[in-house]
C-alpha cells in the first residue's frame, strides 16, 4: 500500500507539472493572440491614416492643378482669336487639347476613391479616334523633335468615323504608352499605328529603345 501511494504521489505530481505546462502554453498563446489582434488594430489604424492623409493630398494637388489649367486654356482662346498663322494655331489646338485632357485627369483623381471600390463607370460617348490620336501624336511631337527622335502616326481611313466609348481613358493609356517610349528611347523612331479589327479598337505603340 506504501509503495502503491509513493507510486500514485508520483503520478499526481507528474499530472500537475503537466498541467501547469499545458496552461503555461495556454496563457502564452492567449497573450500572443491578444500581442497579434493589438497590432493589426494598430496596423488597421495606421492604414486608415494613411488613406486619409493620401485622400486629402489628392483633393490639394487636384485643387491646385486645376486653377492653372483652366488659366491655360482661357489664355489658349485667347491667343486663338489673335492667330493668324496655321502652324501657331495647331501649336495652340494642340496646348489646348493637353490642357483639356489634364482638366479631365485631374477630374478622374477626384474620383480615385471609386477605383478603390471597384466602382469606376466607363463612358460611351461619340468620338472620333482619327481625330483624338492625332491630338496624342501632335502633342508629343515637339518633344520628340527636341530629342531627335522620329514618332510615326498612321491610322486607318475607317477610323475617320464616329464612334461610342471612353475617349478620355482611350486617350489616357496611349499617352502613358507613348509617354514612356519618349522617355526610354534615345534615338530612332517611335510609331503609333491605330486599327479596327472587328470593331474592336486596337492601337500600339512600338519604339527603338530597350522597352
Amino acid at each position: 500500500r506504501w509503495h502503491s501511494d509513493q507510486i500514485l504521489g508520483w503520478v499526481a505530481m507528474a499530472a500537475l507539472l503537466l498541467a501547469g505546462t499545458f496552461l503555461f502554453i495556454i496563457l502564452k498563446d492567449i497573450e500572443k493572440g491578444n500581442r497579434y489582434k493589438r497590432q493589426l488594430e494598430q496596423a488597421n489604424a495606421k492604414t486608415s491614416h494613411l488613406l486619409a492623409e493620401r485622400e486629402q493630398l489628392m483633393l490639394t494637388v487636384t485643387h491646385d492643378i486645376k486653377a492653372p489649367a483652366g488659366s491655360i486654356l482661357g489664355y489658349t482662346d485667347l491667343l486663338k482669336r489673335i492667330t493668324q498663322d496655321e502652324r501657331q494655331l495647331t501649336y495652340l489646338n494642340s496646348m489646348k487639347a493637353s490642357a483639356q485632357h489634364l482638366l479631365r485627369m485631374v477630374t478622374s483623381l477626384l474620383d480615385y476613391h471609386q477605383l478603390d471600390k471597384h466602382k469606376i463607370r466607363i463612358e460611351r460617348l461619340n468620338f472620333q479616334p482619327t481625330q483624338l490620336f492625332e491630338s496624342v501624336y501632335q502633342s508629343f511631337l515637339p518633344l520628340a523633335t527636341r530629342k531627335g527622335i522620329t514618332i510615326e502616326y498612321t491610322s486607318e481611313p475607317v477610323l475617320n468615323n464616329t464612334y461610342r466609348g471612353d475617349a478620355f481613358r482611350i486617350r489616357q493609356i496611349a499617352e502613358n504608352l507613348m509617354s514612356n517610349a519618349l522617355k526610354f528611347t534615345d534615338k530612332g523612331t517611335i510609331r503609333l499605328i491605330v486599327k479596327l479589327r472587328n470593331n474592336d479598337l486596337s492601337f500600339t505603340v512600338a519604339d527603338t529603345g530597350p522597352g
